[in-house]
């Protein structure tokens, strides 16, 4: 599996860099198909009384499937970098599961009122 982390706007940290590799490693045991997972944090908003505010980016290739949890535009982002990973995290596990589910056939029932 191809593993790429970038950081934006600013400095590089090991203790980030790990926390990351952890859900990575998470998720590539889980869903053994990934071939390349990319990983874009940034800090693109300073905010004067919020402090930097940061997005994580992911981009999950699978045999015939990319996917991309990225935060929307109009989100400013989260003011705790860990919270964005982790959020990005939860969504593509999310993710994966339901692509995991399609694949094998299966369709959520909805209960008829």
């Amino acid at each position: 599996m191809s593993f790429q982390i970038t950081f934006r706007d600013f400095p590089p940290s090991d203790a980030v860099r790990a926390h990351v590799e952890k859900h990575v490693a998470k998720l590539t045991a889980r869903f053994e198909d990934i071939t390349t997972f990319k990983v874009v944090l940034e800090a693109p908003h300073h905010h004067k009384h919020q402090g930097n505010m940061f997005r994580a980016r992911l981009d999950i290739v699978q045999p015939g499937d990319v996917i991309v949890i990225a935060s929307k535009d109009s989100d400013a982002g989260h003011t705790d970098l860990y919270a964005a990973i982790d959020d990005a995290f939860v969504s593509a596990e999310r993710r994966l599961r339901e692509v995991a589910r399609i694949r094998r056939g299966e369709t959520k029932s909805h209960a008829v009122g």
